[in-house]
Order: C-alpha cells, then structure tokens, then sequence
C-alpha cells in the first residue's frame, strides 16, 4: 500500500500548522555526522507513483533575508516541507515550502515521533513526496554545499523507496534508500557540492521505486570558484585542533576525533605562521605517533586523499620521514616534509584510492621518527559515493529499545553517591586507575549474514557441567539450528570467546558463548540464543538465554569500529563491574549473576548516566573517550555482566584484521587501551533508581 493510499488512521495527510494548502509530505532529511560534509545520498523509501501531481516547469525558489545574503557575503539558504516558515530548536529559521518542489503533497507521518539520530526532530516530521525538482536562485558563480534532510515514515523495508538526485544535469546521488542507510524514522542527510554558474541551482529528483521524498532542503555557499569539476559527491574533513574549523572557502573541518588515530598532540606552531598557505590553522596543530587512520566512507568508489602535514619539531631534512599506505598498497613513500617545503610550512600528500568495504585504511611506516599530521581531507566525485553512510550501530534495534531510550532527564536514585563511590574506588584499584576497554579481548566478534550464507547446527558443549541437554536449543524455539555463519569467522578473543551474528533478511540474532569451531569444521558453544524481530526489539533474550550475565543483548550496547571512527555512539553502554547484588535484577536484566552481599552495591540492568550538563569536551579526554561521555549523558551505562574489572566493551577487531592486516583498535583509541578512558569523569555519573523505565 502507498503511503498516501494508507487508512487515515495511519497515513492519511494532514495540514502542518498554518499552513495555507492542503499537504502530505512523505519525505525526510536526515542529519548526519556534525560539520562532516558527507555526501550521503542514502536511502530515501519512495512512496507508491498514484497522483504525483508534479509541473515540468517549477517555479524559481529564492532566499528570503532571514535565510540568505544579499549580493555579498556568505549565501546561506533553508527550506523546510511545512508550509509556514519557523524557527527550528537551534535557533535557525527555515523558509516555508517552496512551489519549485513540483508536488504540493505531504505526509504528517512521523509528525509527532522521535527522530532518531537528530537532536532537531522537527526538522524530519513533515516531509513533501512525489518531489521532481527544485530550483533556487543564488547570487553569483561559485561551488554550493546541498544537503537534503529527509526521514523515511512509511516503509519498513529496504528497497520500498529509492531515487536519485541530479544537480546542474549530473548525478549527484544514486539509489537514495532511506530506510536501507538508517531505518524508518531516523534522521538521514544527503549532502554534496555542485559548482553553480549560471546564476540558479537546478535540482532533479528521479523516482526509481515510489515516491521522492524531502523534509528539508539546505543550500550554503563552499566559495567562489570550483576545485574540481563536477559534483563532489562526498567530502570528509578532519584536523588535529581540538576544535571545529573552517577553512579559508568556508568549508567545515572536525575537530580531532578517533579516526585521526592519536590522543597525542604537537602545538608549538599554534599561533605561528605556516608557509606556503593561507589556511594556516589548519596546519597549526599536529597529532603524532599515529599508527595510521580509519575514515568511514558510504560506498565502494574512488576517493581523492589529502594528508595535511607540517613539521613542528624537526629543522633540518631526514628526521623525520615515513611511509603510507591505503588500502593496502603503497601511495607515497620517504615522504619528508621539511625537505619538500621546509620547516613550519604547509606540505600536502595527495593520492587517489579506491574502497571496497566502508572504511578507508591509511596505515604509516616509520622510516625516522614518528608520523605527524595536522589534517586530512577524503572527497570524490563518484556518484556510488553518494549512496549514504549506512548506520554505525551493530543492530537495527527498535526506538524502543532500552539502549536508545534518552535518559537525560532520568530520576537519581536516593544512594547514588555511596553507590559511585564504591563503583570509583574499584576503578581507582585497577591498573592505570580507570575503566577499561575491552577493544582487544572480552568482547564481540560480529558478522552479518546474508541469504547465502552457509547455516549450521551448532552443537552443545556443557562447559557448566550442567549435566543434561537444556530445552529450547533442539526443540520448540530451536536456538542453535539453522544458524547462518559466514566463511572465514572467529570467535572474540579471551575466554568468552563470544560471537554475534545477524540476518537481516530474517530480522534475527544470534549470540555465542564459548563458540568454537569443531575438528570436522562445524560450530559448538556452551550457551546462546536468538533473538527474532530484533528491529522491534527491546533488546533483551528470553530467559535463561545469552551471553550476557543480565540477558540482555551485547551487540546492542558495544561500541563498534563505525560508531567509534565517525565519533558517534547512539545507544547506551554494556558496562561490566566487578561486584552486583546477589538474587536481585532490575529493569531491563531478566536475570543476574551477582553474587555480593551489602548496602549499597549497584545491580545488574540498573542504569548509570554521565551529567548531562557537563561539557565533555572541555575535559581533556581522548578523542574515543569524548564519544563515550557524549553516549554517557544521553543512553547511558546499563549494567549487564560482572568480570574482573569495571570496563565497556567494542566490537572486537579480529574480521577486520583478517581482512585488512590490522586491527582498528590500534588506530581507533589513539594509544593503549587502558588509556582510552583516562580522565573520565567518574565523579560525575549518576545511579538510576532500581527498574528505572520499566513498563
């Protein structure tokens, strides 16, 4: 049924407040990864081709004063699918809809919902469908940044929606599938730059599947001029300041986070001049001892590399001096920047690559010295580069969730304090005095399967001496038949030995323990489950079944290697701790293994939550450890497994190892391991109440 077919009840369109015309929008934008101009034509679910009502021959959009500039200074433009201008939670006006889109439908669907991956929900709650084209005055030749904020409301699989998006007659986004990149009601940016000369941006929407769909639509001025021809198609800028930045043609650049690869920073040239540039803040700070670098890109395409480098320490040739690689293959070698250009002045390594899986690998090979750099810049041109960075979490868990409910405005409980003071005193006890990561052992091996992938009856080990074989696992639910298990998969190191594995195709998860394979080149474990319909989960396995103590899920609560290089974690946190209160759970745990006696011991399922009101990133925290406090204050910790320290865990490293030849923890967290959290604001965290948010 098509979303604008669909029973009142459910789809029906409604009138946005004030507004003058009839609408049902279907079409929302999704807010990305912040400042990365990410060119995302992710996917967007098109909605059935009945009654499109759309003009060959749109109407011009133009700025109005709130939104844009005149004939000078920086051309900003915002237009949102309701049908009266507002003023959005930031601050920011968007202009009511224009007649350009070519369609004066809309849908109210997600107008009341909770957006997913935005703080600026309203943003994604009103949407226009049937979308053709959009066109928009601007006031001189130049390149112009677009991004096309959109959120899918009807759809609930892949493939239901999908078009492309043209600018100035050239693709400039190919089979946008919203709900494929990110889900339904979940915020989803499309963003690329287009050189614009002929004084009006020209947009074209081409419906593959269904309807196009837009919630909001933004158009801001990169600078005069062009660097590349054609539409850039992704962009991704990172620096080693501790801060945002924009360059000198107004494009953004993030501050320094996981995917730079180092918590270590030279700053002797901050406020110095850099030769050979005029953007010489951005040369100004420079991480070093780098083993190399991971950036998240959307598709498999080639990609243009720009490593930003300035020497800072060095005066005089051959102290310095390194090799790089990506992808596996030498692209410079005996790079030496102070003979290229001399000492503190601009030196840039460019190279062109090609990525297969997600994740461009950038690896260093010290000749002298360590690696030192101040930025890098990934762009492309591809079209496939549009097609949108898929979701970072490891599961589609459901809004409903426990590991995505917001718990800012959480009640504290009554003893909390003597609750975290004995929490901080077992940390303090450890080795380094603080929590751990457990990126290397003691956490998750993940793997997705596919429709062909191989399925195994995996056979049953009673490491637990429990003396009988358990109901459930052969019978009725049938947990360890017909589980699908990729070619070439391992179990997470350390005892555990934990796999997880998830068929989207089937919407269910698998989660191992003690999994192994056996001499004949089958699969045996001690313990697991499945869980089915995990996309409407609540992220928990029916009792007694799991890996963890508490029974709930662990891949919903690890971080993984994508959440950690975009520097984003949206769910709360699989915390394990050395101590629990024996024979009592709480929300959302079905069961515990505690086992200590006393007052004021925390329980498993009970939440933690970092202060909300603190500014993490004023507190000297490593790049991987300001992604956690960030995760902290809103999702926080769930307490679920006891062990010998008190630790979060990630996605464990050994597939892509195997794939890559490195583990990308060793970039990801900057340093060691147990000096990933250093610094953490244990001080600072607050005890939910026992059964908190329990239904």
């Amino acid at each position: 049924m098509s979303e604008h077919t669909a029973p009142s009840v459910t789809a029906a369109p409604e009138r946005a407040a004030g507004a003058a015309t009839p609408s049902r929008r279907s079409r929302h934008l999704r807010t990305m990864v912040s400042a990365v101009a990410l060119c995302v034509g992710a996917s967007a679910a098109p909605l059935s081709a009945v009654g499109a009502g759309t003009t060959s021959s749109a109407p011009v959009a133009a700025a109005s004063a709130a939104s844009g500039a005149g004939s000078t200074g920086h051309f900003v433009s915002r237009m949102s699918a309701r049908w009266a201008p507002f003023t959005d939670s930031t601050g920011t006006r968007w202009d009511a809809r224009s007649w350009s889109l070519g369609t004066d439908k809309s849908t109210l669907l997600l107008q009341n919902a909770d957006i997913g991956g935005t703080e600026q929900d309203e943003l994604y709650q009103v949407a226009a469908y049937g979308v053709k084209e959009y066109r928009l005055a601007v006031p001189r030749p130049g390149s112009y940044r677009v991004r096309l904020l959109m959120a899918e409301g009807y759809w609930s699989k892949p493939g239901k929606r999908v078009f492309d998006v043209f600018a100035e007659g050239e693709l400039a986004a190919e089979d946008i599938d919203i709900y494929r990149s990110v889900g339904k009601a979940e915020a989803h940016d499309v963003t690329f730059e287009v050189p614009v000369q002929d004084g009006r941006l020209d947009l074209r929407f081409v419906a593959k599947v269904d309807h196009a769909l837009i919630s909001a639509i933004e158009v801001s001025e990169v600078g005069q001029g062009s660097e590349t021809p054609g539409v850039q198609t992704f962009a991704y800028r990172m620096s080693a300041a501790p801060y945002d930045l924009r360059d000198s043609a107004g494009r953004a650049w993030l501050r320094r986070g996981a995917a730079f690869g180092s918590s270590r920073v030279n700053t002797r040239l901050v406020g110095e001049p850099i030769a050979g540039t005029k953007d010489e803040v951005l040369y100004q700070h420079a991480a070093y001892g780098m083993k190399g670098m991971l950036v998240p890109v959307p598709a498999t395409a080639s990609y243009h590399v720009r490593l930003l480098l300035t020497e800072a320490y060095w005066s005089e040739p051959g102290k310095r001096v390194i090799d790089v690689r990506a992808e596996g293959r030498d692209v410079a070698s005996a790079v030496d920047a102070v003979a290229a250009a001399g000492p503190k002045a601009a030196h840039d390594v460019t190279f062109d690559v090609r990525v297969d899986d997600g994740m461009l690998n950038i690896d260093f090979v010290n000749l002298v010295d360590q690696p030192m750099v101040s930025g890098i810049e990934v762009t492309s041109n591809d079209p496939a580069a549009a097609a949108g960075l898929p979701s970072a979490s490891l599961l589609p868990l459901g809004k409903f969730s426990v590991f995505h409910q917001d718990i800012r405005k959480a009640p504290v409980a009554e003893n909390s304090a003597p609750i975290m003071a004995r929490l901080q005193e077992k940390i303090h006890a450890d080795q380094g005095h603080n929590a751990a990561v457990n990126a290397y052992q003691y956490n998750s091996a993940f793997y997705t399967a596919s429709a062909s992938t191989r399925r195994y009856r995996v056979g049953f080990t009673d490491c637990q001496n429990k003396g009988y074989l358990p109901d459930g696992l052969y019978d009725g639910p049938a947990y360890f038949l017909d589980v699908p298990i990729p070619d070439g998969a391992m179990p997470a190191t350390g005892t555990d030995a934990q796999m997880g594995i998830y068929d989207p195709e089937r919407d269910q998860l698998w989660e191992f323990w003690v999994m192994k394979r056996t001499a004949q080149g089958g699969w045996e474990a001690c313990w697991g489950g499945r869980v089915d319909d995990v996309s409407s989960s609540d992220g928990r396995f029916p009792e007694p079944f799991g890996v963890s103590a508490s029974g709930l899920v662990m891949a919903g609560g690890v971080v993984s290697v994508q959440e950690a290089a975009r520097g984003q974690i949206d769910h709360a946190l699989y915390l394990t701790v050395t101590e629990a209160q024996a024979l009592v759970f709480s929300y959302p745990a079905n069961r515990t293994d505690g086992r200590s006696q006393g007052e004021d011991l925390l329980v498993e399922g009970q939440r933690l939550r970092l202060d909300p009101k603190l500014d993490v990133t004023t507190l000297g925290l490593t790049p991987f450890g300001v992604a956690v406090a960030k995760a902290a204050q809103k999702y926080g910790f769930i307490v679920s497994d006891l062990g010998g320290t008190v630790s979060i865990a990630t996605e464990s490293g050994r597939p892509q190892e195997r794939r890559t030849g490195s583990n990308p923890w060793d970039v990801l967290l900057g340093g060691p391991s147990y000096e990933a959290l250093a610094g953490f604001p244990w001080d600072q965290v607050e005890v939910m109440p026992v059964d908190y948010g329990k239904p």
